[in-house]
């Protein structure tokens, strides 16, 4: 069983709720500060990390209550800002990142989307320290799995989850003390270096090609797809014609 560690979780989504729920429940440590991801355009499919934060009793914080307190791990999921490295040096063990591929690639936003659209059969998850760069720390733990040809981007978060949760898991459990030192160690590796993509933007990125391959149009459709906007094409009066996937 690993130490009592008090960690800071930053973002929202499903795993992040998820890591609270497994470091309050089944290990020794604790979550002591959430500061959530706040996005008013989010559809809500997923667990508010407030609200399950506050089933645990956890403080909601902000980044710059964390300068005033003592904290071990900071983890992020889904948090839209650049860390500062004022905010990031503060843990003693470390500050990490849980990001949608198999690092380096595709680096930066939208990843599994990316991913998918260039015909990407095999995607993942990686835990990473975070450093001044975007997605470029050391890696800490990884996890690959297969995107069937009819999975569409639900199947992929859903995996996401899973397996991110299996790298937070693996982490906090590989984390040594050295008390020759005064510092804390775990397994990691330097990233090669990767190709950095970091502009999504749906009225753009979300049309589709008509003069393009069927496959790339499946593609699209496929992880422009519930929970998130839909893939669209225009008509001859310029609007927009909303491509919705359903599966019997």
């Amino acid at each position: 069983m690993p130490p009592n560690y008090k960690i800071v979780l930053m973002g929202f989504h499903q795993l992040i709720c998820d890591i609270l729920r497994y470091v309050e429940a089944d290990t020794t440590s604790e979550v002591v500060a959430v500061v959530p991801q706040r996005s008013e355009k989010e559809v809500r499919w997923y667990d508010d990390i407030e609200k399950v934060a506050k089933e645990y009793r956890v403080p909601i914080a902000t980044d710059e209550d964390l300068q005033r307190m003592e904290f071990d791990i900071l983890l992020c999921v889904d948090y839209h800002h650049i860390l500062k490295k004022e905010i990031f040096q503060l843990a003693k063990v470390g500050s990490f990142n849980i990001h949608g591929s198999l690092l380096p690639k595709y680096r930066g936003v939208a990843p599994y989307i990316r991913a998918v659209c260039n015909g990407e059969k095999k995607v993942g998850v990686t835990l990473h320290e975070i450093d001044e760069g975007v997605d470029t720390g050391d890696v800490v733990a990884q996890r690959s799995f297969e995107v069937d040809e009819f999975d569409t981007i639900e199947d992929v978060i859903m995996n996401h989850t899973k397996f991110g949760l299996e790298c937070f898991k693996e982490f906090l459990n590989s984390i040594r003390y050295n008390d020759k030192q005064g510092n804390y160690h775990y397994p990691k590796e330097k990233q090669p270096e990767g190709e950095l993509w970091q502009n999504w933007k749906y009225e753009e990125d979300g049309e589709l090609n008509l003069s393009g391959s069927a496959k790339d149009f499946f593609n699209k459709v496929r992880m422009l797809n519930y929970p998130f906007p839909r893939a669209y094409i225009r008509g001859n009066d310029g609007k927009k014609i909303y491509i919705v996937l359903e599966r019997e």
